[in-house]
């Protein structure tokens, strides 16, 4: 099975640094970066496996950038795993050794930090979806835009209690890589599902979904051909609409 994959991240029109990062297979954005842009016309991962994800470093805490090129260096050693068999659990120890690490960086330094994560593990034609945090995981399959994530917000708590959602209104994270245990245990969501041919995975922090509709995005993948494209429009659409945050898009295409 082959595809081709573009990745960008960029600091946005507001924000002073690029807190986010990303995985492309076996390439990590610099933490000091805060413009990237990698693009991948044929990958394949018939020989071993790919992994592709969004860390959210968080703003609202210091040294946010930290964490997420911390967690994007731990998901390199995913690649190592030769195939999907207990592939599970060796995504909730990377999610815990990755917390954990974060813990000891907050205990030595007094600060508080963290992170969201949304990866896609690939081997051959079998990928496992995974999140931690908000930063999401769409599928573009038959004209249907499908999450592939879990969003771990206050939203449904609030849904449950108002019967409307003001636009734009952000949700407190529930879930978020930078925890210590005894405040919470991390519970990651993991999903193993078939790939398909002309399939469409976008990949992407909440500063893209913060500023586009969904309905737009869908209309972005469905009418351009290549990847590059994709990620190059919607960047520039979202910065275009305030670019309120860091934005980082991947997008790979079966």
């Amino acid at each position: 099975m082959f595809f081709q994959v573009a990745a960008i991240s960029d600091v946005g029109c507001v924000r002073q640094k690029n807190e986010d990062n990303f995985i492309c297979n076996q390439y990590v954005k610099d933490m000091e970066e805060g413009y990237c842009f990698v693009n991948r016309k044929k990958e394949s991962s018939d020989i071993k496996p790919v992994v592709y994800g969004v860390f959210d470093g968080m703003g609202g805490y210091s040294k946010g950038e930290v964490s997420s090129y911390a967690v994007a260096l731990n998901a390199k050693k995913l690649t190592k795993k030769s195939s999907v068999q207990n592939i599970e659990e060796e995504l909730k120890k990377f999610y815990k050794d990755s917390n954990q690490e974060i813990c000891d960086y907050m205990s030595r330094y007094n600060i508080r930090t963290g992170t969201t994560a949304a990866m896609m593990y690939i081997y051959k034609d079998m990928c496992v979806f995974s999140n931690v945090g908000d930063s999401s995981i769409f599928r573009l399959r038959n004209d249907s835009l499908v999450e592939m994530y879990e969003e771990h917000t206050e939203r449904e708590l609030y849904m449950r209690l108002h019967a409307d959602i003001p636009q734009k209104k952000k949700f407190r994270l529930t879930q978020h890589l930078g925890v210590f245990p005894e405040e919470l245990v991390i519970e990651p969501y993991i999903r193993i599902d078939k790939l398909e041919k002309d399939d469409v995975y976008l990949i992407c922090s909440d500063g893209l979904t913060d500023m586009l509709a969904m309905e737009r995005v869908m209309e972005v993948l469905e009418q351009e051909e290549k990847t590059e494209y994709i990620v190059k429009k919607l960047l520039h659409e979202a910065k275009i609409a305030g670019g309120k945050d860091n934005i980082t898009i991947i997008c790979l295409k079966i």
